[in-house]
């Protein structure tokens, strides 16, 4: 069950992220401008006062080659940032969908929160690997982890033993 909640986040991640990044992209020209159509969001110029209906067109931002210029740019920019931030997890699906996780034994020298961040950070043998909420590790403490090897994410946790180093 576990195995195709991974499958089904991975997948549906990305396409998120594009679909934001279309929807933005669509609608650039109406949702930067601030039309109040698309909003629905009644202004001091569009309330009638005293029976006057008094209406304005709002005073254009910059000129239209210039905004459609950047508003192209900060488009196409957020999409090749989320296809950045996607691809390891893409990489993992055929990983998560055989099996084939990789393996890590080591006693952990750091274990951190980011600041209101839901994903701990573990550091074993100089490798950084995520997990989801909290990882149930202590420093000090031998154990063998299973992770996914592109997005670093950690799937399970298991104390070993600890081993005696005194010869």
């Amino acid at each position: 069950m576990l195995k195709l909640l991974y499958i089904v986040w991975f997948l549906c991640t990305p396409i998120f992220y594009v679909g934001i990044s279309l929807w933005l992209f669509i609608n650039r020209n109406e949702s930067m401008r601030g039309n109040k159509k698309l909003m629905r969001i009644p202004s001091a110029n569009t309330l009638p006062i005293f029976g006057y209906h008094k209406t304005a067109e709002p005073a254009p931002i910059f000129q239209t080659k210039t905004f459609r210029a950047i508003s192209l740019f900060l488009a196409v920019a957020f999409v090749f940032l989320m296809i950045e931030v996607s691809i390891p997890y893409i990489k993992d699906i055929p990983v998560l969908i055989t099996g084939n996780y990789e393996y890590i034994e080591g006693t952990p020298q750091k274990i951190w929160h980011k600041s209101k961040s839901f994903t701990e950070y573990v550091q074993i043998n100089g490798l950084n690997i995520e997990f989801p909420f909290t990882s149930t590790m202590k420093e000090g403490k031998n154990y063998r982890v299973k992770y996914l090897p592109n997005s670093r994410s950690g799937l399970s946790v298991e104390q070993l033993p600890m081993k005696n180093n005194l010869i």
